[in-house]
């Protein structure tokens, strides 16, 4: 799940759900809730396990801290929908997302190559 950024820094990029955390909130919520917030999907805590922490430079070179939290997409209920601070909201396969000619948000290239390798490497659930 990707959406299309309508915001600076990334305004025009295609990336991931993302926000800042509130005052005393878990991460794991925060990713929950920033999930509901920018695509109208919705996912439980306990759906959600911790992908990757990474720092990220923003072209105007601030480095932020980023927690990465993955879920499957049977953990999600609703449809795709963008929020407010996204243009567009949608599932992309494996093979779209790592041939894409869509702009990615600059400092997360690395971060789904390596979503794409580990689910490459994941035995299929039947």
């Amino acid at each position: 799940m990707l959406v299309k950024r309508t915001e600076p820094p990334a305004a025009g990029s295609w990336s991931l759900p993302a926000g800042y955390l509130e005052a005393d909130e878990p991460p794991q919520e925060a990713a929950s809730r920033e999930l509901h917030e920018e695509t109208g999907l919705s996912v439980s805590t306990g759906d959600i396990t911790l992908f990757d922490t990474n720092f990220v430079q923003h072209p105007n070179g601030q480095h932020i801290l980023v927690v990465i939290y993955s879920t499957t997409r049977a953990s999600t209920t609703g449809s795709p929908t963008p929020g407010s601070d996204a243009g567009a909201a949608r599932f992309w396969d494996l093979e779209e997302m790592s041939s894409s000619a869509h702009r990615i948000e600059p400092g997360y290239d690395e971060i789904f190559k390596a979503a794409v390798r580990v689910t490459n490497d994941t035995p299929s659930e039947s």
